[in-house]
């Protein structure tokens, strides 16, 4: 079995009974695209499963997914127990469905994103309710799945208020904006000009007294970071490196008493929304239907509205699809799968899986 899906002891299985069989292993197909593998990591730790990241194939097959046929990792064996296979964005569809046909009855396929093949070939298939995908094994939610836990989140603040020092977090009686932003995409432009339109609303903020976190992706440009910077109060914001410091996103996410994020990103308008406090967009020239949609349905939950350049307070049921979508999975899993899943996950995760760590921003 190659290393790439070595499954590891987890917590769910510290404690099992002596000879009683492991639980099901997690693949989560990467496209090596964050955005796209923190949805089933997060899914296999809300089941409370070992998760480990096999790489999808690149050119040729990714040329032609997700109708390709690529054959299998080079070494790979199916594992000794059952699996859950997760592929989340179209290059990963044709891989996670090889995985299904080498399991056979020990698989189990979930789709996450709308896969571009009929929802039938997949035993389930996850997609935003802005996709407007339907079908009997279909499950549709406002926001995406991923890693973040409320618990996870409270550890990382308090860890992260201590290196931020006295006087900037919470303890400063200011207003706590923890600033998410993406980047260019083929729906939105994100470059200088809107980096320093960008950067004089949130000096506004500053002027009001507000303490500023900026976490940029993987997607942000240098150009609209620098733009952003070259506008604001230096002492009066601090930028985080979510890639190096594990308590920098959820730590941002756990102190923030507002949300600034920028429009283009899906996935961190809903990991901010788990919080159930303020989320400002913050608007850039484009746009897309689904993106429009997407942002409607977060304004009609009562969770987002557009960034101005000024605070306001409100609360709204928090959103977290991710425990929702694991029911469902857990639901639908044959009796001879379902029957191995551990009765709840323990802790923050298991041990030895591939974790969002240190939890970058989700772009």
């Amino acid at each position: 079995m190659s290393e790439a899906v070595q499954p590891d002891m987890t917590r769910s299985e510290i404690g099992r009974p002596t000879g009683a069989p492991p639980p099901p292993l997690a693949l989560v197909v990467s496209s090596g695209k964050r955005g796209h593998d923190v949805k089933g990591l997060g899914i296999a730790a809300a089941l409370g499963l070992a998760a480990k990241l096999v790489p999808a194939p690149g050119w040729p097959w990714s040329l032609l997914a997700p109708y390709a046929r690529p054959p299998l990792p080079r070494g790979f064996e199916p594992p000794p127990r059952p699996a859950i296979v997760f592929a989340s964005g179209r290059r990963t569809i044709p891989l996670g469905r090889a995985l299904k046909r080498a399991l056979g009855a020990d698989g189990f396929l979930v789709a996450l994103d709308d896969p571009g093949l009929p929802p039938r070939r997949f035993d389930l298939v996850w997609a935003s309710l802005h996709d407007g995908l339907a079908g009997p094994n279909v499950i549709s939610t406002l926001t995406a799945p991923h890693g973040l836990t409320t618990a996870e989140c409270a550890r990382a603040a308090t860890a992260l208020a201590a290196k931020l020092g006295p006087g900037f977090g919470a303890d400063s009686g200011a207003p706590f904006v923890t600033v998410l932003l993406g980047g260019p995409s083929g729906a939105y432009r994100f470059g200088r000009a809107e980096g320093a339109a960008l950067g004089a609303q949130l000096n506004r903020l500053q002027a009001g007294g507000a303490r500023l976190v900026i976490l940029p992706s993987r997607r942000t440009d240098p150009a609209a970071l620098y733009a952003i910077a070259s506008s604001i109060d230096a002492d009066r914001y601090r930028l985080l490196d979510g890639s190096r410091d594990p308590d920098a996103y959820p730590g941002a996410i756990g102190l923030a008493s507002h949300f600034v994020v920028s429009c283009d990103s899906a996935n961190m308008i809903g990991e901010a929304a788990m919080t159930g406090r303020p989320v400002f967009a913050a608007k850039l020239p484009g746009g897309s239907a689904k993106f429009e949609a997407f942002h409607r349905g977060m304004t009609a939950h009562g969770a987002l509205r557009w960034f101005e350049g000024q605070l306001a307070d409100w609360t709204y049921p928090p959103l977290n699809s991710t425990p929702e979508i694991a029911d469902e999975i857990r639901r639908r899993l044959p009796p001879r799968i379902a029957d191995l899943l551990p009765t709840m996950a323990a802790g923050p995760g298991p041990t030895g899986a591939e974790r969002p760590a240190p939890y970058a921003t989700s772009d």
